[in-house]
């Protein structure tokens, strides 16, 4: 059964609620997928950003946290340039960012996923 939100929404983000939103996930790259577009959500409506969630995969190495933690200055200007993603600045250097400190997290605890199921 769909939550009332999802009753009447479009099939992208009914295929959002009855596949992924509530449903536990375990996979470190998947976490922080999750975490990339929660960010980018923040002052937008979900609907805007899974939109754009293959532009995200695109322009993020598919969310591979090493890549992604050693992406440059200039590839982040260039996802700046990209209309697929949503071109806001901080949150565009938010997710290498976040990537860095995902490393330090695996290497200290084993994995994300272990992190942040931990709480």
């Amino acid at each position: 059964m769909r939550c009332f939100w999802a009753e009447n929404a479009d099939a992208t983000m009914q295929a959002y609620h009855d596949t992924e939103w509530g449903v536990p996930h375990h996979d470190d790259r998947a976490l922080f997928e999750l975490l990339t577009l929660e960010g980018a959500q923040a002052g937008l409506s979900w609907r805007t950003v899974l939109a754009r969630r293959d532009g995200y995969r695109a322009a993020y190495h598919n969310f591979d946290i090493s890549r992604v933690a050693g992406m440059t200055d200039t590839d982040l200007i260039t996802v700046l340039t990209d209309s697929t993603v949503i071109r806001n600045r901080q949150k565009v250097w938010s997710v290498r960012d976040n990537a860095r400190v995902a490393l330090e997290v695996i290497e200290a605890h084993g994995s994300l996923d272990a992190w942040l199921w931990s709480f």
